[in-house]
């Protein structure tokens, strides 16, 4: 979904159903996953990086996938 939104056909959906999630929990993924691409497209369109002390708030492997493309500033 992140990578090409309109791939996603009814297939697809369905798939998370028969794992369990409900439309709720699709809808959910689908919000989380359309937010995440605006703001890191925003951040980076800005030339924004994430500060220092906010980093180390973060496991790594969290850390890790909110700063795809763009480091933790420095010091």
């Amino acid at each position: 979904m992140a990578r090409d939104a309109s791939s996603v056909q009814q297939h697809d959906v369905d798939a998370l159903r028969e794992l369990g999630l409900t439309d709720v929990d699709v809808a959910d993924i689908v919000f989380a996953a359309a937010a995440r691409s605006f703001f890191t497209r925003v951040l980076d369109g800005l030339g924004a990086q994430l500060d220092v002390e906010t980093a180390e708030t973060f496991a790594p492997e969290i850390l890790a996938s909110l700063v795809v493309g763009r480091p933790v500033a420095e010091v």
